[in-house]
């Protein structure tokens, strides 16, 4: 069950993931478009059509996100998919993108100490 992905798991309970029923409520709250799709492709953008930069970089940062969440830099580096990011031209930048946002985490953990 752990290697199932946690939006496949919410469609299998609830009949929905997160990311539909964020999207749903944006809807009826009457939300711009790109906010919606945002949240509603925030796993996977590439899916929304048509594809538009806003949702690839809530993707992207919601990626990054996760992987700095998640532990080392190498355990985590699959989880987010190059096509996506190629989209945008930022897939030869996530990497060092990753990496200061963990110097950052760290210094502000030295500071907080």
């Amino acid at each position: 069950m752990r290697d199932r992905p946690l939006t496949e798991l919410e469609a299998e309970c609830f009949g929905a993931s997160h990311a539909e029923l964020g999207a749903y409520l944006m809807g009826l709250w009457g939300l711009d478009e790109d906010v919606i799709d945002s949240i509603a492709g925030h796993h996977c953008p590439l899916q929304t059509n048509p594809i538009r930069p806003v949702p690839i970089v809530v993707y992207a940062a919601n990626a990054l996100d996760h992987q700095l969440s998640a532990g080392p830099m190498e355990a985590t580096a699959a989880a987010v998919e190059t096509a996506v990011l190629r989209h945008l031209n930022i897939a030869d930048r996530f990497a060092e993108w990753e990496l200061n946002c963990r110097r950052l985490r760290q210094e502000a953990d030295g500071r907080a100490t």
